[in-house]
C-alpha cells in the first residue's frame, strides 16, 4: 500500500511540468518573430531584383537565408509541438487529418534524434552560405565553420545510435511494469457475419467523430510480416463502419491504432456480442502493427 503523503508529493512534483507551459508559448512568440524575418528578407530581395541590382550571388545569398529562417521555424515547431506533447501534456490530435507523422511515436529519444537533424541541416546551409561567398569568408571561418559542422554531424549519429538501446531498455522496462492481461481469441468464421451485418446501420450510431489516422501502403517487409501472421482476411481500421455499432469510441480505437501496446507488450480484448466488429478491428489492428 503506497503512503500517502508521498503520492502526494509524487503528485505535486509532478503537476509542476505545467511551468515549462509558458516557454512553449514564448517559442510560439519568437516563431512569429521568423515570421516577420522572412518576409522582410523576402521583400528586400524582391526589391533588389525588381531595380536589376541584384547579382546572382547576391540572389543565392538571400534564398539561403530565407532556407535558413525556414529551418529554424521547423525546428521550433518540432520543439514546440514536440516537447510540449513529451514533457508536458498530451495534444488531443487522434483522428485529425493534418496530424505530423512523427507525433504518433514522440518520445525525448525521438525529439533529441530529429532536433539534431534539424540542426545538422542548419548548419549545412550556413556552411554552404559561407562557401558560396567564399571570397569574403576567411579561411579561419572556413575552416572552423566545417569542424563545427563535422561535430554536428558526429553528434546526431552517436544520437541515432544510442536512441536504439534506451528505447529498447524504455520498452523492457514497461513490460516488467506492466503484466499483460490474457488475451480471447474470436471465432474465425466471425468476421464473416460481421461482415453481412455491417451492411446494415444501426439508427442508433452516434454522431461523426474526427476520422481514423489513414494507413500508409505497407513496404515489401510489411507485406511479408501480414502474409506470416495468417490473418483470415485484409481488414483496415478506415473501412470499418463506424455507424453499425451503437456505441463506438473512435478516440480509443485512434488510440490503439497507434500500435503503443505492441512496444509495451500489452494485450487489446475486445468485448461484446455477435455482429459488432470485434473481429474487423482485431485483424485491422494486427494489420497495422505489421
Amino acid at each position: 500500500m503506497q503512503n500517502p503523503t508521498t503520492t502526494t508529493l509524487g503528485y505535486a512534483l509532478f503537476a509542476t511540468r505545467w511551468l515549462q507551459a509558458p516557454l512553449y508559448f514564448g517559442l510560439v512568440a519568437a516563431q512569429g518573430v521568423y515570421v516577420y524575418k522572412f518576409f522582410k528578407e523576402l521583400w528586400t530581395l524582391i526589391l533588389m531584383c525588381v531595380s536589376g541590382h541584384a547579382t546572382e550571388t547576391y540572389v543565392m545569398l538571400a534564398v539561403l537565408k530565407l532556407v535558413d529562417v525556414v529551418m529554424i521555424a521547423n525546428l521550433l515547431i518540432m520543439v514546440i509541438v514536440g516537447g510540449y506533447e513529451t514533457f508536458v501534456s498530451r495534444i488531443g490530435l487522434q483522428g485529425h487529418r493534418d496530424q505530423p507523422e512523427w507525433l504518433s511515436h514522440v518520445n525525448s529519444n525521438v525529439l533529441k534524434v530529429k532536433l539534431a537533424t534539424a540542426v545538422v541541416g542548419i548548419s549545412s546551409v550556413h556552411l554552404l552560405q559561407m562557401f558560396v561567398d567564399v571570397h569574403h569568408t576567411s579561411h579561419h571561418a572556413l575552416l572552423w565553420g566545417t569542424v563545427i559542422h563535422m561535430a554536428f554531424i558526429a553528434s546526431a549519429a552517436i544520437l541515432a545510435y544510442m536512441s536504439g538501446p534506451m528505447v529498447a531498455h524504455t520498452d523492457r522496462a514497461h513490460a516488467d511494469r506492466s503484466p499483460a492481461p490474457p488475451a480471447h481469441a474470436a471465432h474465425p468464421r466471425e468476421h464473416e457475419r460481421e461482415d453481412r451485418q455491417q451492411e446494415k446501420p444501426d439508427p442508433e450510431a452516434p454522431a461523426a467523430t474526427p476520422a481514423l489516422p489513414r494507413q500508409t501502403d505497407p513496404d515489401a517487409d510489411a507485406e511479408a510480416r501480414i502474409r506470416a501472421a495468417g490473418f483470415p482476411a485484409r481488414k483496415l481500421l478506415e473501412d470499418f463502419d463506424e455507424q453499425h455499432p451503437r456505441g463506438f469510441d473512435r478516440e480509443a480505437v485512434a488510440r490503439l491504432g497507434k500500435a503503443d501496446f505492441v512496444t509495451a507488450r500489452r494485450n487489446v480484448v475486445f468485448v461484446g456480442p455477435t455482429g459488432t466488429g470485434k473481429t474487423h478491428l482485431a485483424v485491422a489492428l494486427g494489420v497495422r502493427a505489421c
